[in-house]
């Protein structure tokens, strides 16, 4: 799904001011706002939908879920390792632009298969939410 080479740079909405050292796949807000990824690979550049975060400051430990996918890139399986038993889950897999292209409920547990074959290789991300626990990803 991503290059080698890729890089990232996570942005503030609307202005688009870069986050001083947000610049790996994934970020953690530390204030409420709206957020963006810029993604640059060969001298070409595309920027994800803007997010909304809320809520930040007052998230229980318990209540957030860590995940990791693998291998990256994938072509044909995305296995999908989370910190806690998901139970029944919403996953997106959506372009940097923000266009959904895969949406389905699970029932995951600690690791999942996801089938990623059908997908053309490019950036995306995976959003995995569950009531009011979620997690945004890039692969």
């Amino acid at each position: 799904m991503c290059n080698p080479g890729v890089s990232y740079q996570w942005v503030s909405c609307p202005s688009y001011s870069p986050i001083t050292g947000a610049t790996a796949p994934s970020f953690t807000p530390d204030a409420n706002g709206q957020y963006a990824c810029i993604t640059s690979n060969g001298g070409c550049f595309d920027t994800s939908a803007c997010a909304t975060v809320n809520g930040v400051g007052i998230t229980d430990v318990k209540d957030v879920i860590t995940i990791s996918c693998f291998p990256n890139p994938a072509f044909d399986i995305l296995n999908l390792q989370s910190s806690v038993d998901l139970g029944r889950t919403r996953l997106s897999i959506t372009t940097a632009t923000g266009v959904v292209i895969k949406e389905v409920h699970y029932k995951l547990g600690t690791t999942s298969r996801i089938d990623v074959s059908s997908l053309a290789s490019g950036i995306y991300f995976i959003e995995v939410a569950n009531g009011d626990k979620n997690t945004v990803q890039s692969l």
